[in-house]
């Protein structure tokens, strides 16, 4: 169970961390925020780590991390811990 885990992180992040709470900037705040499938816990954006479907020379789909977010896709968000890995 990682949930203590990610409890824990969501506090630090809490205390370095301030968001603008006002209603014209809740758009920018909503598309900061990604799902972490494994944690099932919307986390900002910038802590998680992207996996996205890539195919090779050979047309073999691979899944790959994709940190910059440069592959096509929706891809896939998750708290890099070897738990939520």
């Amino acid at each position: 169970d990682i949930g203590g885990y990610v409890d824990t992180f969501i506090k630090r992040v809490d205390e370095h961390w301030t968001f603008i709470t006002k209603p014209e900037h809740m758009r920018g705040i909503l598309q900061n925020d990604r799902h972490c499938q494994p944690t099932h816990r919307n986390l900002p954006k910038d802590v998680l780590l992207r996996f996205a479907l890539a195919e090779d020379e050979n047309g073999e789909a691979w899944v790959i991390p994709d940190s910059n977010a440069v592959y096509p896709g929706r891809g896939m968000r998750v708290l890099p811990s070897y738990a939520a890995l």
